[in-house]
C-alpha cells in the first residue's frame, strides 16, 4: 500500500505531512473496534486528511477496500492472540460469540507494549467483571463455569512463559531434617500458579484436552494448582491445605518459613497443626519431585 507523502507535500497540503503524522493517522483508521468507517471518523479529528488525500490506489480501486484490509489483518492478529492462550474457552463459546467478548476486551485494553505475549493478562478478569449483577446474583454454576475455565487457562499460558526450575539444579531436602537446625524457606517459581474454581478440576478436562463434554459440569469450590516440570504444564486439584500452604508461601512477604506456611494452612483450614505436618511429610517430596516448589535452609 502507498502512502502519499510525497503528493501530499508536492500539492502544499494544509496539514504538512510527515511519517510519524501519517502512522499515527493509519493507526487510529485501522485499529477503532467498530471498523474502519468510525476509523476513519476517529482519524479525521486529530489530522483533517481525507482516506483520498492519504492512500494511494490505481484507477477503479477504492481506497477504503484497500485499507480494510489493514484493517481486518490488525484485529484477526489479535484474536489469534487471545484464541492461542484460551483455545478451550473459544470451543466452549464457538467462535462468533468468543470473538464478540474478545472485541469487547480489546476495547478497552488495546495492546500496549512491543510484545503481544501479555495481550490476554487481564481477559479472564474482563469476563467476570462484564457479568451483570443479576447474573452474579443467581450464583449459576453453568454461568461461571466459563469464567473459571478462562482463568485455569489464563494460568496455564502464563506458566509455560514464566521463569521455573528446569535451568537450576537442586537437590530434594526432606524439611524434617532440617527441622531441628533452622527455619526452611519455602520456594514457589512464577510457573506455579493457583486458582479457585467452583467446579472440579475434571470438569474442565474434556475441554482442556480438546473436545466439548456432553454432561453438564459438576458445581463445588476446588482449589487447583497449575504447575510446569521439565517445561511441560499440566494442571492439578489440591486440598484445601494444599493450597494455602502454597498460598502463605506465595506471598510477597520476606519471611515465607515452613512453618509459618503450616500455621497459615492450619488456621484457614481449621486443622490441627499436627494433622497437617503428618501429611505434609508425605506431600512435600513429591511437590519437590514437580516443581511445584523447592526449599532452602534459611539463613539464621
Amino acid at each position: 500500500m502507498d502512502i502519499k507523502t510525497r503528493t501530499m507535500a508536492q500539492n502544499n497540503h494544509s496539514d504538512s505531512p510527515d511519517l510519524a503524522s501519517l502512522q499515527r493517522w493509519m493507526m487510529s483508521a485501522i485499529t477503532a473496534p467498530e471498523g474502519l468507517p468510525d476509523g476513519l471518523a476517529h482519524a479525521r479529528k486529530t489530522r483533517s486528511w481525507m482516506i483520498e488525500d492519504v492512500i494511494e490506489v490505481p484507477p477503479g480501486i477504492s481506497p477504503h477496500s484497500r485499507l480494510d484490509i489493514y484493517a481486518q489483518g490488525y484485529w484477526l492478529r489479535l484474536f489469534a492472540c487471545l484464541k492461542a492462550d484460551y483455545p478451550a474457552l473459544q470451543r466452549l463459546l464457538g467462535e462468533s460469540l468468543f470473538e464478540f467478548f474478545c472485541r469487547a476486551y480489546l476495547s478497552s485494553h488495546p495492546p500496549r507494549g512491543f510484545s503481544l505475549y501479555e495481550l490476554g493478562d487481564g481477559f479472564a478478569q474482563f469476563l467476570r467483571r462484564s457479568q451483570s449483577a443479576s447474573v452474579k446474583a443467581a450464583d449459576d454454576g453453568k454461568l461461571v463455569f466459563p469464567l473459571d475455565l478462562a482463568q485455569i487457562e489464563r494460568a496455564m499460558a502464563a506458566s509455560l512463559r514464566a521463569t521455573g526450575f528446569e535451568s537450576s539444579d537442586f537437590e530434594i531436602v526432606d524439611p524434617f531434617d532440617l527441622l531441628l537446625g533452622g527455619n526452611i524457606e519455602v520456594v514457589l517459581p512464577e510457573t506455579t500458579r493457583l486458582v479457585v474454581t467452583h467446579h472440579p478440576l475434571g470438569a474442565f478436562q474434556a475441554l482442556l484436552r480438546g473436545s466439548v463434554p456432553a454432561e453438564p459440569p459438576e458445581t463445588g469450590i476446588s482449589y487447583l494448582c497449575v504447575k510446569r516440570a521439565h517445561y511441560h504444564v499440566s494442571c492439578e486439584q489440591l486440598t484445601d491445605w494444599q493450597f494455602y500452604f502454597l498460598l502463605a508461601a506465595k506471598a510477597k512477604t520476606t519471611n515465607r518459613c515452613l512453618l509459618k506456611c503450616v500455621t497459615a494452612a492450619a488456621r484457614r483450614t481449621h486443622r490441627p497443626l499436627h494433622d497437617i505436618l503428618a501429611q505434609l511429610a508425605l506431600w512435600l517430596p513429591m511437590a519437590q519431585a514437580d516443581s511445584l516448589l523447592k526449599l532452602n535452609p534459611a539463613n539464621n
